[in-house]
């Protein structure tokens, strides 16, 4: 019996009780329900784990219930009941409670009263084993069930058929509990400071929070500039429609003042279809409600009545990125003695398919786990078969590809496999109670879109977090969709090219995806490349205060941020009883943007939430990033290795400094002349002329080209001022050429020559002395060109294997290679011109974390590091 599913019955049977009201003429779901029901049957044979989830009889209804009533003071200003169950009570875990003014109550009406918010039918629901023996606080005003004349509690919960017997039923008992005369007793309570309740409270979403309004700041004048630092969209839901979609995408226009601004009493901003030729120039198609008074504003955003979505089919609808691109944002202010005008541009949210891309000036030294990266909780719930029930699992409301164009790069994901009823492709999307109708191919249909139609570099990182169904033969048949895919497979990197390449070296390499997972210890015998989950059950705050997730995720900071392994902060809060996600997550939107870019720019790596296209991460991991490249600009750092000719040990002393990391490439000929690309394609020449004695700086630079040196996949050198480029992409087949030139010495570099052409199959090369060329290929096989200054270069020889086992590779005079294995470990090789290199020596280890590592003649090393 697989014991990753039992583990997970809860869920299971919760599914199924789901499914009760299925379409009939759906086969697909009905095959899944008949599916669900032999798995629920094979373990309710087991007496021991049915014990967990099903009573043997009915239950009993004899059990106290104390009904009272408590004062929260503001912003609530008002009385709710609590209700504490007897203690010792043998609840299960999949046992429900309701409170309903209605005396007959059947599960029908929770799934139908979850869907449409219809307080008549039921005011509050709760497992009760989820509250932990404490007193239940509902959000239930005194006066809401008096108002009806009695209130009744009632219990829902499985029981099996027939004692004995493998069936189960779900099974309802109620009681009345509150009369519309009797008398309550009061509860203190302890969080009411000052007429001020000094904590939320825990069963009152924000959504129903009274509204706080902002007070007019002072005026100021026009004439000190742009008011506003940044304006942007972002979508959420509209806190004033209580229907039945709580996940639906309208647009939220928000406002970051500049420091020391503020707004003055008449500023709006508004929201227009194409671009405004006027501050009212943009009453059309009913978009005149979308304005707002910016001093009105309730943290900075204003939450529209313009919708944004779009219907994929019969059950779908997700947030249409594609539509919020086409609007304009601007501000108006009323000029001195005359009307309204726009100040600074009309804005335009933007999608960021290659944000990463554009930012490798700021992050291409960096390692992935040196960078903020955002990252999407429970990315595959867009799409929940159960709407009603699914409100506290489904945690986004863009796609895939939504969520990709967006600017999300790391996915939490967790399949469940029904492999009877969908053989050809039985790996679905699940979060807690709600299954989904979302494929592992639509996560793939997109990832190739993305990668192929967009044409994006980016790195994306899937972490395989939780599986309920699986065998050992279906986690092969699982990841076997990502190894035996092409394009998958030759973008995949491994755990230690994650851990130790720079983006820009995995960048050049074409490495653009890195999957996770460590449920499943043996998946490395199918896939090699697999690394270790970030997303971790201890990690998991688990509250719905803000103030308490707070603190949970400082904590998280402290023990995590100098880790040398990519490491999450789960920025989730949980709803309290079964309410949408979407509410809790849209009171982070306003605050997590601030924690990330004022508390945490230089200590957080992946920043994970629900409902991604509601805040402003993309946006905020953007400017940590570029933070971080402002406040460490790196050294370059000289070493002697005194036996590099015969391969003696390596030993040597810093020597040297400057800011070395704001450029894409730093690589070195003889006799201490050093080059750097930077990210405008400006190539320098440095001149070390203490190469040798390791005395002084680096000082003398010079200008040689501004010939788009950026766009080279790699750029190096060899002996007696040879430079080499190679173009194209890595294993895109007929773009790797290679080029020569000749730096002389002079102040500008001629012209070059191409001399070869396949280079795309190297993923690294460098250079020795005497025209001696190296190519590392995909199976790590070392070859050796030689250049004779011709027009081409020539037939390759095969000299080594073994070299997918060196992070790096490069070489001094005279045929002397050094490499740098995964583990630090210094080698040493001597080419002398025969068919075979031979064994290597090692010669040291290299503990200095760098960035970048040439060579120079002689055995003389510069490294780069922050």
């Amino acid at each position: 019996m697989n014991t990753d599913f039992l583990s997970r019955f809860e869920d299971t049977i919760e599914r199924l009780a789901a499914l009760e009201k299925a379409d009939a003429g759906d086969a697909s779901l009905a095959a899944r329900k008949r599916e669900l029901a032999e798995r629920v049957a094979t373990v309710t044979s087991q007496p021991d784990l049915a014990a967990q989830y099903i009573h043997e009889a009915e239950a009993e209804r004899d059990w106290a219930v104390v009904v009272a009533c408590q004062h929260w003071a503001a912003p609530y200003d008002n009385d709710y009941l609590v209700v504490s169950l007897a203690a010792g009570v043998p609840f299960k875990a999949l046992d429900v409670v309701a409170l309903s003014s209605k005396e007959d109550l059947a599960f029908e009406d929770l799934a139908a009263a979850a869907e449409s918010g219809d307080r008549q039918i039921v005011l509050e629901m709760v497992q009760p084993l989820a509250l932990k023996g404490k007193p239940w606080l509902t959000s239930i005003p005194v006066s809401e069930p008096r108002a009806q004349g009695a209130l009744y509690l009632h219990h829902f919960f499985f029981s099996r058929e027939r004692p004995g017997q493998g069936g189960t039923a779900r099974r309802v008992a109620h009681r009345k509990i509150l009369d519309a005369s009797s008398k309550l007793l009061r509860m203190e309570n302890p969080h009411n400071v000052d007429g001020v309740a000094q904590v939320p409270h825990p069963a009152i979403p924000p959504h129903r929070l009274p509204a706080q309004r902002a007070k007019l700041p002072q005026q100021v004048s026009t004439s000190t500039g742009l008011p506003f630092k940044r304006l942007f969209l972002t979508l959420g839901r509209n806190e004033n429609d209580l229907g039945t979609t709580p996940w639906q995408a309208w647009v939220v226009i928000n406002v970051e003042m500049a420091p020391g601004q503020a707004p003055q009493a008449d500023d709006y901003i508004a929201l227009a279809d194409h671009d405004p030729a006027n501050a009212y120039d943009y009453i059309k198609d009913g978009l005149h409600d979308a304005y707002q008074y910016v001093p009105a504003l309730v943290k900075g955003a204003y939450e529209t009545w313009v919708y944004c979505a779009k219907n994929v089919n019969k059950h779908l609808t997700i947030a249409d990125i594609e539509r919020l691109e086409k609007y304009r944002l601007f501000y108006a202010r009323k000029a001195s003695g005359g009307p309204y005008v726009i100040v600074g541009e009309p804005a335009r949210f933007k999608t960021q398919k290659h944000w990463m891309e554009e930012s490798l000036p700021y992050i291409g030294q960096k390692r992935l786990h040196e960078i903020v990266i955002p990252g999407a909780h429970d990315a595959g719930t867009y799409d929940p078969e159960s709407k009603g029930l699914a409100l506290n699992a489904q945690a986004q409301n863009l796609d895939f590809s939504g969520q990709l164009a967006l600017g999300i790069r790391y996915f939490d994901c967790r399949l469940q496999n029904f492999p009877k009823t969908h053989p050809s492709q039985p790996f679905y999307f699940y979060h807690g109670l709600a299954m989904t109708y979302t494929e592992i191919t639509d996560l793939i249909t997109a990832l190739r879109k993305f990668f192929t139609e967009d044409n994006s570099k980016d790195i994306v990182i899937l972490d395989f977090s939780r599986f309920d169904g699986f065998g050992v033969s279906d986690y092969e048949k699982f990841f076997n969709l990502f190894k035996h895919d092409p394009l998958f497979a030759d973008a995949m990197m491994t755990p230690e090219e994650a851990k130790q390449l720079t983006i820009n070296e995995l960048f050049a390499q074409g490495k653009r995806l890195y999957l996770l997972s460590d449920r499943v210890p043996t998946a490395r015998q199918w896939l090699w490349t697999l690394g270790q989950s970030i997303n971790l059950d201890n990690q998991w705050a688990e509250t719905s205060e803000v103030t308490t997730l707070k603190n949970w995720l400082d904590e998280q900071v402290k023990l995590s941020m100098r880790s040398s392994e990519l490491w999450s902060l789960q920025a989730i809060l949980t709803p309290y009883l079964v309410n949408s996600l979407v509410w809790y997550a849209a009171e982070l939107f306003p605050i997590l943007h601030e924690w990330v870019v004022n508390e945490w720019w230089q200590k957080a790596n992946v920043v994970f939430c629900d409902f991604t296209a509601g805040t402003d991460l993309v946006e905020a991991s953007m400017v940590c990033n570029q933070k971080r490249y402002n406040s460490q600009l790196g050294n370059v750092f000289r070493y002697a290795h005194s036996g590099w000719e015969t391969g003696a040990p390596l030993f040597g002393e810093e020597a040297g400094h400057g800011g070395w990391t704001g450029f894409k490439s730093v690589f070195a000929s003889s006799d201490g002349w050093i080059y750097a690309i930077d990210w405008d394609g400006n190539l320098f020449r440095y001149d070390d002329t203490q190469w040798r004695q390791g005395g002084g700086p680096i000082q003398t630079r010079q200008p040689l080209s501004n010939a788009g040196w950026h766009t080279y996949r790699q750029v190096f050198a060899s002996s007696q001022g040879l430079i080499y480029a190679i173009t194209g992409n890595y294993q895109s087949s007929g773009t790797g050429k290679l080029w020569r030139w000749h730096d002389t010495g002079g102040d500008k570099l001629d012209g070059g020559t191409l001399i070869d052409a396949g280079w795309e199959r190297y993923k690294r090369a460098f250079a020795s002395s005497d025209g001696w060329i190296y190519g590392i290929d995909p199976l790590g096989k070392l070859w050796r060109w030689h250049d004779t200054g011709t027009n081409k270069l020539g037939d390759p020889t095969l000299i080594s294997s073994g070299w997918e086992n060196y992070k790096l590779a490069f070489a001094t005079s005279n045929g002397v290679i050094y490499g740098i294995d995964w583990h630090g470990n210094v080698w040493w090789w001597r080419d002398t011109g025969g068919n075979e290199l031979g064994n290597g020596k090692q010669v040291g280890t290299w503990q200095a974390n760098f960035r970048m590592i040439f060579a120079t003649s002689e055995g003389r090393f510069y490294g780069i590091k922050e």
